[in-house]
Parts: structure tokens; sequence; C-alpha cells
């Protein structure tokens, strides 16, 4: 008898916290709105991907947003303006890249720009 309770309370703990996290991913990705964003387009600074590993540029400042490209290592980007997630609280910079001749735009995390001067906030 007990092993059944014991094992019966396990599994229940088990489906509450699987619930749980299914919520908190489901609930992240409905929050998170990847377009719309004011961005600044009067000034570029120049920066630079951090070296030695490849960065999504993304459609919204959020890492479940789509990537637009992958930007390569150590790649030339130029940054319009800074925003901060309103929901993490992490700095994402508005940026541009050229791939094969196209210009792409998108955000990019701070966390894979170096080189960064001083950046106005968006909007």
């Amino acid at each position: 008898m007990r092993k059944r309770t014991l094992a019966a309370l396990t599994m229940s703990v088990g489906l509450l916290t699987g619930l749980t996290t299914a919520t908190a991913t489901a609930h992240a990705a409905a929050s998170a709105t990847c377009s719309g964003w004011r961005t600044t387009d009067t000034w570029e600074y120049e920066a630079r991907t951090v070296s030695g590993k490849t960065s999504p540029l993304r459609s919204g400042p959020y890492g479940v947003c789509t990537p637009v490209a992958t930007l390569p290592a150590g790649a030339r980007i130029g940054i319009d303006c800074y925003m901060t997630n309103p929901d993490y609280l992490t700095v994402w910079y508005h940026a541009s890249y050229s791939v094969a001749g196209r210009g792409v735009v998108g955000w990019i995390y701070e966390g894979n720009v170096t080189d960064v001067p001083y950046v106005f906030p968006c909007g």
C-alpha cells in the first residue's frame, strides 16, 4: 500500500511540475511580441558580433523571436538604438547587417555584441 501511495504521489508531483513548466513556456511565448517595436534611425554606430561564435539577428527583442539572419563571428553591424526587454530586463540592440548584398534589420542580444559605443534608447 505504501509503495502505491508513494508512486501515485511521485507521479502527481511529476505531472504538476510538467504542467507548470509548460504553462511558463507558453506564457513566455505568448508575451513575446516580435514586431511593432519603435526604433530610431537617426544614428548608426558600428559594433561587432562576439568573436568565436555566430549570433542570431532576430525579428524582435526576445530569444523566442524568429532569427532573420545568423551573423558570423566578428561581423560588423550597424546599431541604431537599444531597448530593455520589459519582461526579462535584458538589453537588445536594433541592428542592421548586409548579407549577400542585401540589408537585413533586426534585434541582437547585448551578450552577442562587443565594441558598442554609447547608443540612444529606441523610440
